[in-house]
């Protein structure tokens, strides 16, 4: 081993002169290469405090770390430096790093000292700067596996008993550390057992020294028996899968107002076409469904319809609306005089409860629009004019200038507008997003537009906040964005894990058809692991035109996910309290 010495005084009382010797300890096989060594004084501040693990771990920043530097000067064998500024009392710490000509670190170590007085010895043990090597993996295989990741010096040479902390970040748990050796390979196995909730995983590995960016594993829980409920669509297990178009929508169908889900299944010479209702029950503690009455023929779509205690289910025929009781039933309804037949209908009502009036908005075959109340009347309203080229898409409430607005978003396929009346005054806007993937969310009791927008490495879920301007505009401003693998067919958003923080879901990766068809999940926490959010994608999952929805389905107070595709629908059951 080789010391470096470098007499540092500290002038302490007028006639009590103090002193510290700060030798740093070489490695044997670095000392030929180490040409230069900087050493930092530091001085955690009292708000903060912080010591040389939390340097050497990477678990303060370099920048808040030099915020709190007094001192700094070079080490060398002559001792030919002062350290004028050091404080006689109170921690300090001594930060030294080794380069070797080129400039590149090759060892670093540090110490602490409290007061001084008298004479003093400072021993700084100089460690090897540490490379991490991870596993080729794919995203998928982490969980469920032991991981076996290499540490290694800057030279390439595997390191043993290197201090190596790694911390596990996933969906429905409090982050996890393990703090643990290399073994004589340099090798250290990273052990993660099976997650209790599906989502993404993340495990940043922080070796003694690392150089660069902490390095992540990252990987998928794949929904299992544990926490899924799964089913059929009834008539549609026999149905020719590329014939079938279901609908569905999520809300509060119970009897009582018990959320849940309805699909719109299809029709073929033996079966009726009908709506399929599933809700929680918390007195039996099991989802319990209901099978409507055969719909008439000519039914091709449902909406939900928000109101005050339970939410209403209607079936949008071509020339007539239906109404789908809790019991299955089916309501009278009322005709619509359209000059086409309809396509599809969109709630109009005011976002602020109560619910006094209830319109809609319904768009035709010809892309013509017409407003209409609760009874089928005809009203006038700018929702229908058509001053906005292109179809509605979308009907939903935003927080516009601190109040909930209804908001229409348009789209051409090329250009995507909103349009809300704000005081009376039709406000528009348009956004560069892709008009499949818009949708409503709730974030820290704030309403935003959720929705996919290509970038230059592929495509980001953005949260948008909309506000007023002058004239008839509305300024759009993006709030967070989550990059997507690839392109995001379907979007939701809520508290998945039970912390507080919003989480995004979208059906990424739809392949084939029919029988074939495989989707797969992308899933981004709120969470973050070593600075960037805990994001992950599933493995192939079956199911052909998958949509996706964020609802707390058994109401234990954290949200869930339903994935409903052509033939089947699975309920993943998340939160953090869940066996």
């Amino acid at each position: 081993m080789r010391n470096l010495l470098l007499l540092a005084i500290v002038f302490a009382a007028s006639c009590d002169d103090s002193s510290l010797d700060v030798r740093l300890t070489i490695p044997d096989i670095y000392q030929d290469r180490v040409d230069s060594v900087p050493l930092s004084v530091i001085v955690p501040p009292q708000g903060a405090p912080f010591g040389c693990e939390d340097i050497a771990f990477g678990l303060v920043t370099e920048e808040f770390v030099r915020a709190n530097t007094v001192e700094e000067v070079r080490l060398s064998t002559r001792g030919n430096g002062a350290l004028d500024a050091i404080p006689r009392n109170g921690k300090k710490l001594f930060w030294a790093r080794g380069y070797d000509p080129a400039g590149e670190q090759i060892i670093a170590g540090c110490a602490e000292s409290g007061d001084v007085s008298g004479k003093q010895e400072v021993e700084i043990s100089g460690e090897p700067v540490t490379v991490v090597v991870l596993p080729a993996l794919a995203p998928t295989e982490l969980p469920g596996r032991t991981t076996k990741v290499l540490i290694t010096d800057v030279l390439g040479t595997p390191t043993n008993d290197i201090e190596v902390q790694w911390t596990r970040t996933s969906s429905g748990s409090e982050p996890q550390t393990t703090i643990e050796l290399t073994d004589s390979d340099g090798k250290l196995a990273i052990v993660i057992g099976q997650l209790a909730y599906p989502g993404p995983i993340a495990v940043d590995i922080r070796a003694k020294w690392n150089r660069g960016d902490v390095p992540v594993l990252i990987g998928f829980r794949s929904p299992s028996p544990a926490n899924t409920f799964t089913g059929p669509l009834p008539n549609a297990a026999n149905i020719d899968a590329r014939e079938l178009t279901p609908v569905y929508e999520v809300g509060r169908f119970g009897p009582s107002g018990e959320t849940g889900f309805a699909a719109l299944t299809g029709e073929n010479a033996d079966q009726k076409r009908q709506v399929f209702v599933q809700y929680y029950d918390n007195t039996i503690s099991n989802f319990v469904t209901v099978t409507s009455a055969p719909l008439p023929s000519e039914v091709n779509s449902i909406v939900a319809i928000r109101e005050t205690n339970r939410d209403r289910i209607l079936g949008i025929g071509q020339m007539r609306i239906v109404e789908i009781r809790a019991d299955g039933s089916l309501g009278p309804g009322f005709p619509v005089s359209t000059k086409d037949p309809v396509r599809s209908i969109f709630p109009l009502a005011d976002c602020e409860e109560p619910l006094t009036t209830q319109s809609f908005l319904l768009t035709t075959g010809s892309d013509a629009r017409v407003v209409i109340d609760s009874s089928g009347q005809t009203q006038s309203s700018p929702f229908s004019e058509n001053s906005i080229e292109g179809k509605a898409i979308a009907s939903g409430c935003l927080t516009i200038s601190g109040k909930l607005q209804r908001v229409v978003v348009y789209t051409t396929g090329q250009v995507t507008t909103l349009l809300t009346i704000v005081d009376g005054m039709p406000r528009t806007t348009t956004l560069g997003v892709i008009p499949v993937a818009v949708g409503f969310i709730e974030d820290d009791g704030e309403s935003l537009l959720l929705a996919t927008t290509l970038s230059v490495s592929g495509t980001d879920i953005v949260r948008f906040r909309i506000s007023t301007v002058a004239d008839s505009a509305l300024a759009v401003e993006p709030v967070t964005s989550d990059a997507t693998p690839s392109f995001s067919l379907s979007t939701a958003a809520g508290d998945l894990d039970g912390d507080g923080l919003v989480d995004v879901a979208a059906i990424v990766s739809v392949l084939g058809s029919g029988e074939d068809a495989t989707y797969r999940l992308f899933i981004s926490l709120g969470l973050q692991a070593a600075g960037a959010r805990v994001a992950a994608i599933s493995g192939q999952q079956r199911g052909e035109r998958p949509r996706l929805f964020v609802r707390d389905f058994d109401g234990d107070g954290h949200e869930d996910l339903l994935i409903g595709t052509a033939i089947s629908y699975m309920i993943l059951l998340m939160g953090p309290d869940r066996d």
